[in-house]
């Protein structure tokens, strides 16, 4: 019967705390006693292992049973000869984690070594954030259209019969529009003679152009006061937290379009699961849902 440590050691690489698979020493035992080793060579050989990684000693089990001299440390390779392509592809963060991980490789202390191992993989999961060579994408946010919102704005301009100069103004107009988006809600933060300026359209110009965005329903223009603001359905674009999303809509329909709109409804299967009423629509009076 094998002692305690020696069992313990067997579950264990070289004392740094890393669990080894049952089945893999099993295969090794195995493969060792076929060249002659008996089981109490094997389990000292384990145990030696194992006390000497706790003191600093890398020699691996192969090594302990061919009686190859003890080394404090085993010498480091030097780091592979990485291109000015490849460590640029590493990003800031991998070329950090590589360093670590270089210095773990001749660390003495098998904790610190490991400590080092897990922030060097702590390094390598964290998203490298790029250089922006011109435009800033993380920085306040992006605007988000719908699907088809662009594309669909684009047929019924040619189905209304817009000439291509129309048709090219309007488009214009309108990603110029998305990108002046209010956070979370549907208004236009810059008004029509403002959008003019930017498009170097004068002002009648920039009525027709506006005037046919919104009898394509791309737009929505609602007096405020004195002045007219224009908006846009956050079905086809929305800045702002997704998970607000729904209310933006909502208000859209309410104070543009003066209609109410429900919200999405519940399947019914979730309905049920969480204990909350079924509609009348869903499983009509009488019927059962089972």
């Amino acid at each position: 019967m094998q002692s305690r440590d020696s069992t313990t050691a067997n579950f264990y690489q070289r004392g740094a705390g890393r669990p080894v698979h049952p089945r893999a020493t099993r295969a090794m035992d195995a493969k060792l006693r076929r060249e002659g080793y008996d089981d109490t060579t094997i389990a000292l050989a384990r145990a030696q292992e194992a006390a000497g990684g706790r003191a600093g000693d890398q020699r691996t089990l192969r090594e302990i049973l061919d009686q190859k001299p003890q080394h404090r440390l085993r010498e480091a390779k030097g780091p592979a000869d990485l291109s000015v392509r490849e460590l640029r592809r590493r990003g800031q963060r991998g070329n950090m984690a590589l360093a670590v991980r270089l210095d773990a490789r001749t660390e003495a202390d098998p904790g610190v070594r490991d400590r080092l191992l897990s922030a060097a993989a702590i390094l390598e999961a964290m998203p490298d954030r790029p250089r922006q060579l011109e435009f800033d994408f993380w920085t306040n946010g992006n605007w988000s259209t719908g699907h088809n919102f662009v594309r669909a704005t684009a047929q019924k301009l040619k189905d209304f019969g817009a000439s291509p100069s129309e048709h090219r103004n309007a488009l214009a107009a309108l990603m110029l529009i998305l990108s002046y988006l209010g956070w979370e809600t549907y208004i236009c933060r810059r008004h029509a003679f403002e959008l003019g300026a930017e498009l170097q359209m004068t002002k009648s110009g920039l009525s027709r152009t506006l005037q046919l965005l919104e009898n394509v329903n791309a737009i929505k223009r609602v007096k405020r006061g004195q002045v007219k603001v224009i908006t846009v359905t956050p079905e086809g674009a929305y800045f702002g937290n997704i998970k607000r999303h729904g209310d933006a809509v909502r208000r859209y329909g309410m104070e543009v379009l003066g209609v109410d709109v429900p919200a999405a409804p519940v399947p019914a299967a979730l309905a049920e699961m969480a204990g909350m009423p079924v509609p009348d629509h869903v499983f009509p009076a009488g019927a059962s849902s089972g």
